[in-house]
């Protein structure tokens, strides 16, 4: 009865050293992890144009990659409503990005939820067409959103470093843009 038992116990015991080796250690923590918390899905709508690599010059709708700010045309009403509104949007995802980084993966996806239901009213707001500086924010505002919550949900589904490196990378590189942007609009 014990011999039996202890059969057993060095059967499985086998068994997982065989997955173990067969598949690697790494790739072996990366499926129980799965296994364990499932992945977070991607059912995201919005695929800025740059998540595939397009250059950042060919992101918006103009031949000139930074137009200048017209007073004229951007200092409305609608302008600085639209304005205020994007900042307040853009402040609270930016604040988001704290707890995020911190946060397990398990703890992610409400987190991820939020920062796409922010993405989803910045989404809504629409910029005066007239004022080509606040299109070209809100091109890059997208952009850095839509791949800073790329970047957290491959992290979250054990996705390879680099992919989540190179969301990150797109990310700052607008978040740069929209920096130089706002320099420029104050």
């Amino acid at each position: 009865m014990v011999l039996n038992k202890l059969l057993r116990i060095g059967l499985l015991v086998l068994a997982l050293l065989a997955i173990l080796s067969s598949a690697g250690c790494k790739e072996a923590a990366k499926r129980f992890t799965l296994l364990l918390h499932g992945t977070y899905e991607v059912p995201t709508p919005y695929i800025t144009p740059v998540a595939r690599g397009t250059p950042a010059a060919f992101i918006t709708p103009f031949p000139h990659e930074t137009p200048v700010f017209d007073k004229e045309k951007c200092a409305t009403m609608v302008g600085e409503a639209y304005f205020t509104e994007a900042q307040a949007l853009y402040q609270m995802f930016r604040t988001l990005k704290g707890p995020a980084s911190k946060a397990s993966r398990e703890d992610l996806p409400p987190i991820i939820d939020e920062m796409r239901e922010i993405h989803g009213k910045f989404q809504a707001l629409k910029p005066p067409p007239e004022c080509e500086v606040f299109v070209v924010l809100g091109t890059h505002i997208e952009a850095e959103m839509d791949q800073t919550i790329r970047a957290f949900i491959a992290f979250r589904n054990l996705e390879p470093e680099e992919a989540v490196m190179e969301y990150l990378n797109e990310a700052l590189l607008h978040s740069r843009k929209v920096e130089e942007l706002l320099e420029q609009v104050k």
